[in-house]
């Protein structure tokens, strides 16, 4: 099983069981209420689902995240081939020379979602000082193309479903980043959401100052 297969299962899974679980708990505490008055219960039905849809969305949105080890010596994720949207195989070698922000995401992953307007707002705010790189771990190419017009993001990304760089970096979730030099070093990797402000502080802390 692919890797990127693997983390949606997991997700998936976890996503999975706390909606049974919730969903048990609705049809509980609306089976008297129906009974009684079967107009009450939908409504009541209809308001539960919509708080249970809420949770798991903020969630999703305030889900911290955790510096992990670069991974020393290692320049073999930066040999690793993806597809460009030009469909273009190219590798992170190629982008030697600037300073990048990799960041893995996928469709399938709420906080990717919930992360990527404040990776477009920073990257805009930075311009040509820093190069942005999303790695898509979608299933295939053209959910990776509609994610990205649907989200309306500018910065360049790439298709890479084996999630080849991020399992050679070890990342351990969803979404990733990875922040490196212009001599194609890692610096930092970081798994979990960045905030607008985080994410600027970490590009400063390690790429302004280096450029």
């Amino acid at each position: 099983m692919e890797p990127n297969q693997e983390i949606q299962n997991e997700t998936t899974a976890v996503a999975a069981d706390d909606t049974a679980q919730a969903a048990n708990d609705t049809a509980e505490a609306t089976s008297e209420v129906t009974s009684a008055n079967p107009m009450s219960g939908k409504v009541l039905l209809g308001a539960l689902t919509a708080a249970v849809l809420a949770v798991f969305l903020l969630l999703a949105v305030f889900t911290g995240g955790e510096d992990q080890p670069a991974a020393a010596g290692s320049e073999e994720f930066a040999t690793l081939a993806f597809l460009t949207t030009e469909g273009e195989t190219e590798t992170l070698t190629d982008f030697q020379g600037d300073a990048l922000v990799v960041n893995f995401f996928a469709s399938w992953c709420a906080p990717c979602r919930a992360e990527l307007p404040e990776f477009e707002a920073v990257h805009l705010a930075n311009g040509d000082a820093v190069r942005f790189v999303g790695v898509s771990h979608d299933l295939d190419e053209a959910t990776w193309r509609g994610f990205v017009d649907e989200t309306e993001i500018t910065f360049e990304t790439v298709f890479q479903p084996g999630s080849e760089i991020w399992t050679e970096l070890d990342a351990k979730g969803m979404p990733s980043t990875a922040f490196v030099s212009p001599e194609g070093e890692l610096l930092e990797l970081w798994t979990g959401i960045l905030s607008e402000e985080l994410l600027q502080e970490k590009i400063d802390e390690h790429l302004i100052r280096n450029t």
